[in-house]
């Protein structure tokens, strides 16, 4: 095998598959773009530790590719284009489980890729909305409480309204954006539902449709190659990547090698430790073809371990139509190596 890998096919290929399963959209006519928050779904075992599956693309509408993929700390809940400057505005935010809602607002400036946490301090935003006149200078937002203690269960639904006003907002720094500029009307919050997200990507492209994670590939003799799916669903696809048929399966693979977190070691049967070594990502997926290891991290890395001495002998960023990507998946292929990704397209690498 080559000392790195390049993508010749991407099977289960869409418009939109890098962002996932879509969670709010934004359309700006006049500069051609488009923009999804998304969710790529839940590492449940390997490669779980530290792994955010909030992302957020920036599309050319000519075209549908991807121009630009954010990796966001929290949930995408809103997305709009500034009127007139180079500016996207991207409302963030969740729940934590146990008491508070967290969340950023996110000004992603398109001409030069910076992207700037606006809130002196975290909060869930559930609604960004630029207001057209006065030249954009108004900037609408829906917030959740700061914590469930005031409003119990309705508080998942109840926000606060706040209007934040300013001249130049290409000019807004990390952190500006005060409690005194959101204090705002208690009312029920402007909430973008999975169904209207769909529905949005929908009439973007007839061709989309949300897929989910790969967590396992397999080439067959005949050219077909098996994949499952998150569902679960088994699939076989044809050589011309037309899809054959798919069912709802159990599926259970087992490796000869341990592995847990950023962790991976080779051991004897008697359990002697052969190798062990440790990456700064946790582990995605591993395989063994002849002397070589393969090993995908959740941070998008490929690497290519020697099987014998355990040694790092090569390592590559996963890219799909130059976008980055991360693996779930690895099986040997007579023509080279089959990557599942977390965006459900199978690589045919070589």
């Amino acid at each position: 095998m080559p000392q790195s890998l390049t993508v010749h096919r991407v099977l289960g290929d869409h418009p939109f598959a890098e962002v996932g399963e879509p969670r709010a959209v934004a359309v700006d006519p006049d500069r051609g773009l488009i923009a999804i928050g998304g969710h790529q779904g839940w590492l449940h075992q390997r490669g779980a530790e530290g792994w955010r599956p909030h992302v957020l693309g920036l599309y050319d509408r000519s075209d549908l590719r991807c121009r630009t993929l954010l990796r966001l700390r929290y949930p995408v809940r809103s997305v709009d284009f500034h009127p007139r400057q180079p500016l996207l505005a991207v409302g963030t935010g969740s729940y934590d489980g146990g008491w508070s809602f967290h969340g950023e607002l996110l000004l992603l400036h398109l001409d030069t890729g910076t992207v700037v946490s606006a809130l002196a301090d975290s909060r869930e935003v559930r609604a960004v909305r630029w207001r057209t006149w006065r030249q954009g200078r108004v900037l609408d937002l829906a917030l959740a409480p700061f914590s469930e203690s005031e409003f119990g269960n309705a508080a998942m639904t109840i926000g606060f309204d706040a209007m934040v006003t300013r001249d130049d907002w290409l000019a807004v720094g990390d952190g500006e954006i005060g409690f005194d500029e959101l204090d705002g009307p208690l009312r029920d919050s402007d909430i973008v539902t999975p169904d209207q997200a769909r529905a949005a990507v929908e009439a973007l492209s007839p061709d989309w449709s949300h897929r989910g994670l790969i967590r396992a590939v397999a080439p067959l003799p005949d050219g077909r190659i098996l994949a499952t799916v998150d569902g679960p669903r088994l699939e076989s696809r044809l050589p011309t990547d037309e899809l054959e048929w798919s069912l709802d399966p159990v599926v259970e693979v087992e490796g000869t090698l341990a592995c847990k977190g950023p962790e991976i070691s080779r051991h004897r049967p008697d359990g002697e430790i052969l190798w062990h070594l440790a990456f700064d990502h946790p582990v995605t997926a591993f395989h063994f073809d002849g002397s070589l290891l393969y090993v995908t991290l959740n941070s998008g890395a490929l690497l290519g371990v020697d099987f014998d001495a355990g040694a790092v002998v090569w390592q590559q960023e996963l890219s799909v139509h130059g976008q980055p990507t991360v693996g779930s998946s690895l099986a040997s292929a007579d023509s080279g190596l089959l990557i599942g990704t977390v965006d459900g397209r199978v690589l045919d690498c070589r």
